[in-house]
């Protein structure tokens, strides 16, 4: 019924399962990017079948993981003319 509309429904968890979720957002998008099958179930997520951890370094299968970087550390990173700029 909420479809088309600016309303929605969405799960509420601990403050500590959506700190689990939001590490391994980063990991799910990889790996539907890579066309593999990925479910975010509370705070557990499994790749074809295979449940994979927030903590793991390297996802076996899955190609590098970026590091998310803040917008003023993208914005320091474009700054290459030596002259420092203020954004407001």
């Amino acid at each position: 019924m909420l479809k088309g509309t600016p309303y929605g429904i969405n799960e509420q968890f601990p403050e500590e399962i959506e700190a689990t979720r939001r590490k391994l957002y980063l990991i799910l998008r990889q790996a539907r990017r890579d066309n593999k099958k990925a479910v975010l179930v509370r705070d557990r997520l499994y790749v074809d079948g295979t449940e994979v951890r927030a903590d793991d370094q390297a996802i076996p299968g899955l190609g590098p993981q970026r590091e998310r970087r803040s917008s003023s550390q993208r914005m320091a990173s474009r700054n290459t003319s030596g002259v420092e700029t203020t954004h407001l």
